[in-house]
């Protein structure tokens, strides 16, 4: 039994077959409709869109957890506009969308960050504005879940270089290089970028759209989790960028059913509750409690975050000169 397929009225064959087809760009419902045909299993539209959503809500914990130890290390990032229903966005009056019409302000900005080698999808995130604030969180982002990049490159928005001189720019050796791309004159240094963003809105013109903000979220975050992950690529010699990555899950041939097993069995694992930063801890697990020594010297901030994901998830701090710790008793 999968452990992430608990109480669900269909089997974990039909729920996956329905993830898988919602990935390939199938329409909720002619998902429906097919599981209706081939399996004899009749579901409305919107309870497959809370299949993807519950896979998103399963995965993406344990697989931000992971940390992609053979990267690149040039990481690029642009944004895109995405058509978001419910969403009133005036920032975006008397301007044009990708069809030439002009916007009717239900849509919202996605910021997508992705390393060049291993063509590994880092991070994607949503927001009303293109300002140095969404900026600023999409490089924070990134510092939760993957190395720091040898170079940053942009397509030359003031957001990216101001965002890139608050988290980034640094005077100890050796320092990330900013590299502004700002057209493909400029070597056609940010085409990769561009080419994910293509696939990001051929799901998008078969949905017709997103709903809201934070399910749009959801559903990006799923699309991000099947492209490094489960779909192969052809120029990575049909590896996922995962495994090109240096993340050898071994998940077999139905992918998406071993990844929601995978991540159930590791929920509340300390590795992913810390993600990048397990790294800079020593983990002592014993019978009766659970301890968790800095391995190296923390910065404020570094210690700070530790500290608040611990203290959250039950942890004490106990304060001993070299022999401090955070501790927990077992549960």
């Amino acid at each position: 039994m999968n452990p992430a397929f608990e109480n669900a009225k269909a089997s974990s064959k039909i729920i996956t077959a329905a993830i898988d087809l919602y990935f390939k760009g199938v329409s909720f419902r002619k998902i429906s409709d097919h599981l209706q045909q081939f399996y004899g299993f009749s579901i409305h539209c919107s309870n497959v869109c809370r299949w993807v959503t519950k896979f998103t809500n399963v995965v993406q914990p344990y697989v931000d957890s992971l940390v992609p130890a053979q990267i690149g290390g040039v990481y690029h990032v642009d944004e895109m506009l995405l058509h978001v229903r419910k969403e009133d966005n005036n920032q975006l009056e008397k301007k044009e969308n990708h069809t030439r019409h002009m916007f009717d302000n239900h849509y919202s900005w996605l910021w997508n960050l992705m390393d060049s080698k291993t063509r590994f999808w880092i991070c994607s995130k949503l927001s009303q504005k293109r300002d140095t604030a969404s900026g600023i969180a999409v490089l924070k982002d990134m510092k939760k879940r993957a190395p720091l990049p040898k170079a940053f490159v942009h397509d030359g928005l003031p957001a990216y270089d101001e965002a890139y001189r608050k988290e980034l720019l640094t005077l100890q050796n050796p320092r990330v290089q900013n590299i502004r791309s700002v057209s493909l004159r400029h070597e056609g240094l940010n085409a990769g970028i561009e080419r994910l963003n293509g696939t990001v809105r051929d799901r998008e013109i078969v949905m017709r759209g997103l709903d809201k903000q934070n399910t749009a979220q959801d559903l990006v975050d799923a699309m991000r989790i099947h492209y490094n992950f489960i779909r192969p690529h052809m120029a990575l010699e049909n590896q996922t960028p995962a495994e090109k990555a240096g993340i050898k899950l071994q998940l077999g041939q139905n992918k998406v059913e071993s990844l929601m097993r995978l991540a159930a069995i590791n929920k509340n694992d300390i590795a992913q509750l810390l993600g990048f930063r397990i790294n800079k801890v020593v983990v002592n697990k014993q019978d009766n409690y659970i301890e968790i020594k800095t391995n190296a010297w923390l910065d404020k901030r570094e210690w700070r975050e530790i500290n608040e994901i611990l203290i959250k998830n039950g942890f004490e701090w106990k304060s001993c000169n070299i022999d401090s710790c955070w501790i927990r008793t077992a549960r």
